[in-house]
């Protein structure tokens, strides 16, 4: 299922990397640039247009939810961002920062507004500048408690402060300091044999040789923000824990894609309490994708506290051991189901909304009700006295005032509020 796509007229060149960076509460993404489109265009490429490549040698963010750009984004790094971001709190704000390496000898960092926090080019004693082209890593290397970063380049490893961009490396006390060697990958900053250490490779080209080094770094009381590329040993890609950062799920008991003023945002929460759901994935709930018939019933059947013990449904397409198989067993021998003929469910056909307030309702003993006047309900389907029910009873009040449209899919989202609805119509009941 395509979310939403975001462009730019450019070639993405960085791995992105994820965070809440101005403070909005919702998770960006922030991804770099170079200049192949608009160097190819120089050369008279017969596929150019009149704009292709204006996007060059930038780094942009944009808002996981909907694709927007963030306010600020993009801003311009002067030359190729081949290397990922680093995202941390550089300056103890509370706001994370983003770092990036270019290939004009500079090294940025850049608030979450797009406004620039500061811009160093670090001097590898006599070689000069190089490009740095390496990923950042963000960490405490000096043992002060604040972040600071490491980033390589074609001529050497940059430490720097992260409240200025200032050169560490004359207060470390290394006996080798850092290499003039290429370092064009990202260094990592982690505990071995109970030492903090920076890790990283280099390599000499004229005399073919190639080097990983481990050096010590100052013992510190902070947690290193983002320590190596893709942030941290499991490649989690997204800065801080996601829950406490932007929205999470672990914590909070939300997911990153329902927002506060869902009409089924209180739903989702019911539905986490009780167990009934844990999403598609970490932190995604999937409101707007179709409900599957495989994922339905163990909504149900998690709901009544999951029974087991049930006799063999008898379906041939429900494979033993499935996560939906007990629940299909437990369905078929209340009659909440009777698959889609004697021997299959069809698991992955999506259910409509017609059938979704039928299973609800003859798992509810199948109440009779008024008529709910729906002008697209006909006298004596399977669904009618089900959506009868479901519309006296406030489960539902339609896609419009006269229509329910009981062949449309039903999404995630609107399943949530079915079943958190039949919920409270029980408990009312049972008052």
């Amino acid at each position: 299922m395509n979310l939403w796509n975001a462009e730019a007229n450019e070639v993405f060149h960085s791995s992105p990397a994820i965070g809440d960076i101005n403070g909005d509460g919702h998770p960006e993404a922030v991804v770099g640039t170079g200049s192949n489109w608009f160097e190819e265009c120089g050369k008279g490429h017969f596929q150019c247009t009149g704009n292709d490549g204006s996007d060059l040698n930038k780094v942009f963010a944009f808002d996981l939810y909907d694709g927007s750009t963030v306010p600020g984004f993009p801003v311009s790094a002067g030359d190729t961002v081949i290397g990922s971001p680093a995202l941390g709190d550089l300056d103890g704000d509370g706001q994370l920062e983003v770092v990036i390496g270019s290939a004009d000898h500079y090294v940025y960092a850049w608030n979450g507004d797009g406004t620039l926090d500061w811009r160093t080019a670090p001097v590898f004693d006599h070689l000069g500048t190089g490009r740095m082209n390496g990923s950042p890593i963000i960490a405490d290397l000096d043992g002060d408690g604040d972040q600071d970063v490491a980033i390589g380049g074609d001529k050497g490893l940059a430490l720097l402060d992260g409240r200025g961009g200032t050169d560490l490396q004359l207060g470390l006390h290394w006996s080798d300091k850092m290499s003039v060697w290429s370092h064009e990958a990202a260094p990592a900053a982690g505990v071995i044999n109970g030492e903090r250490h920076l890790v990283f490779t280099s390599f000499y080209t004229p005399g073919f040789i190639t080097r990983l080094a481990a050096y010590v770094l100052p013992d510190s009381n902070a947690e290193d923000a983002w320590h190596m590329l893709r942030r941290d040993a499991t490649r989690a890609g997204h800065a801080g824990n996601v829950d406490g950062a932007t929205c999470g799920f672990s914590s909070t008991g939300k997911f990153c894609d329902v927002f506060e003023s869902a009409y089924f945002s209180d739903a989702v929460d019911w539905m986490v309490d009780e167990n009934i759901t844990t999403g598609v994935s970490n932190f995604i709930f999937g409101p707007g994708q179709n409900l599957s018939r495989a994922q339905m019933v163990p909504f149900l059947w998690r709901e009544a506290g999951e029974p087991a013990d049930n006799p063999d449904h008898g379906f041939s397409d429900v494979p033993a051991g499935a996560y939906y198989d007990e629940a299909v067993k437990w369905a078929k021998v209340l009659g909440i189901t009777t698959g889609t003929s004697p021997t299959t469910f069809s698991p992955a056909q999506f259910v409509t909304r017609g059938q979704l307030v039928t299973l609800l309702w003859r798992r509810d003993g199948e109440p009779s009700t008024a008529s709910a006047s729906f002008t697209d309900v006909p006298a004596a389907r399977y669904f009618t006295r089900a959506v009868d029910w479901a519309k006296a009873m406030g489960i539902t009040t339609g896609t419009s005032p006269t229509q329910f449209s009981p062949s449309d899919p039903v999404t995630r989202g609107q399943a949530a509020a079915f079943l958190f609805r039949t919920s409270q119509v029980a408990l009312a009941a049972a008052s």
